[in-house]
């Protein structure tokens, strides 16, 4: 079972809780995140975070990629739409980082299994390639597990939230003995739901 998935109860009870009394930051939506996912991880040869959910029956993608936040308009008269969080649209951010965590991960085999075109940027290559000997000791450094955490999330997040990601992964008993696989797309996958990853500041 996926560590993030309480994280994910927990996130949503949270935000939905500052949403309905106004306190709640907006997601930085999108086009914003498929950017910054383009800047950090993934080069931009046919990849997009999107696709990740077009397998998701019912609602048409397009339709889909606008619930996660989207600007409607001309660009001097437009109006950012469904920003605020709310359970749909972090269940929808849940599958595509999920998705994307588990395609990272699959790097350290040499090759991504799901058929989404990702290819990694060589920075992020790099910060992921002595993770992927974990559960070595040297995969659990400091310098490793900062290197890769810094090439998700940069400078969105002030030092206690890298502690505390770093202090639940080492301390948690299920991931010491687990593959690197399991473990590398555990930690995306809280990288990436960070608060400061997703909302505006």
């Amino acid at each position: 079972m996926k560590c993030s998935f309480i994280f994910l109860v927990v996130f949503c009870v949270c935000l939905i809780g500052f949403s309905s009394s106004g306190l709640a930051n907006p997601l930085k939506g999108y086009a914003k995140i498929n950017s910054i996912v383009h800047e950090r991880i993934a080069k931009t040869n046919g990849f997009e975070l999107g696709q990740y959910l077009d397998k998701v029956e019912t609602i048409p993608n397009g339709d889909l990629l606008s619930l996660l936040g989207t600007y409607d308009g001309s660009d001097t008269n437009s109006t950012f739409h469904n920003g605020a969080p709310n359970t749909l649209n972090m269940l929808l951010w849940y599958i595509a980082f999920n998705k994307l965590s588990d395609a990272i991960a699959s790097n350290c085999s040499g090759m991504t299994t799901d058929g989404s075109n990702l290819v990694l940027i060589p920075q992020f290559a790099a910060a992921l390639k002595p993770l992927c000997a974990w559960p070595a000791k040297s995969a659990q450094s400091d310098g490793v597990l900062y290197g890769f955490w810094s090439a998700i999330l940069s400078y969105d997040a002030p030092p206690e939230e890298f502690q505390a990601w770093k202090t639940f992964f080492l301390s948690e008993s299920s991931y010491q003995g687990a593959n690197a696989s399991t473990v590398i797309s555990d930690m995306a996958l809280s990288a990436l739901y960070n608060p400061y990853f997703l909302l505006e500041d």
